[in-house]
């Protein structure tokens, strides 16, 4: 029994030393028309961290629909993502996620993503790092074998108190390789791109505005929780979202982006339109 009480103890001593975090989120994406016609995604994205470490865990289902002069299929979709972040020491911390995605799409039935980052910061003023992503698809897919690195910078200024709040700004650029299928493919041998980004921390909002140029194919971002599976060849983005604290625990956030690629099913250009909203809430 005493055994059976200290594991007890142990256990509710860890938990509570730990902050769990909960987001469930719908997303709603439409597009020009040219092929794909909208699509809607519902998930749920929780989190675990400590002083020391976070673990990630994500879940979430998508139904992508086709207009009525595509032959092609509605798509029906799972992605499952889990994340390992540890904190080195006071200046560098790694991360691992891996991501796998189910799919009556052949193509992208049974991918695998799997994810590292390398990062060098210091607290409230700057961080460099390296992300590598390495993604696996069907050999019916254009591309089956993905490599991709992201080499990053990001510097922080301003104070929660001022008039304008704190910023941190982040400049990245992405390099893909993709080996074809095809051998005798028409497309590039690798893809590159750059990123910017501006985040505020204002009173009980969080704003930021992201934006990227190049061509990406199979990109992967946002630490392999977002994974570009299909058959397109992205050439910009734009992003905004803001974040508003309801109370310590809790708060909404709504997130607009807007993507043109080029549709390789089609060979057509097409735009995308996201709206995401969650919530969230945590247990300190």
């Amino acid at each position: 029994m005493k055994i059976l009480i200290s594991l007890l103890l142990f256990t509710i001593t860890h938990l509570f030393a730990a902050d769990i975090t909960l987001v469930p989120y719908l997303v709603k994406s439409s597009y020009d028309g040219v092929s794909k016609d909208s699509s809607m995604i519902g998930g749920v994205y929780s989190k675990y961290k400590t002083a020391d470490y976070t673990v990630e865990l994500s879940y979430e289902n998508m139904k992508l629909d086709y207009n009525s002069t595509s032959t092609l299929k509605t798509i029906k979709q799972d992605d499952f993502t889990v994340a390992y972040s540890q904190l080195l020491s006071s200046t560098k911390k790694i991360k691992g996620t891996v991501h796998y995605i189910l799919s009556n799409n052949t193509q992208s039935d049974k991918a695998k993503v799997y994810y590292m980052d390398f990062q060098h910061f210091k607290k409230n003023r700057f961080n460099v790092g390296l992300e590598i992503a390495y993604s696996r698809y069907d050999t019916s897919a254009i591309a089956d074998d993905i490599r991709q690195a992201r080499l990053y910078y990001g510097s922080s200024f301003g104070d929660y108190k001022s008039t304008m709040g704190k910023f941190i700004a982040t400049i990245g650029v992405t390099l893909i390789s993709p080996k074809y299928t095809d051998s005798n493919s028409s497309l590039e041998s690798s893809y590159s791109s750059y990123d910017l980004s501006l985040t505020q921390y204002k009173g009980k909002f969080i704003n930021k505005l992201s934006w990227w140029a190049g061509d990406q194919l199979y990109a992967v971002k946002d630490s392999a929780f977002t994974v570009y599976n299909l058959n397109e060849l992205h050439d910009t983005g734009l992003s905004l979202s803001t974040r508003y604290s309801l109370n310590s625990n809790s708060g909404v956030s709504l997130s607009y982006l807007r993507d043109s690629f080029l549709d390789l099913d089609v060979n057509k250009k097409d735009t995308m339109e996201r709206i995401m909203l969650s919530f969230d809430y945590t247990i300190r």
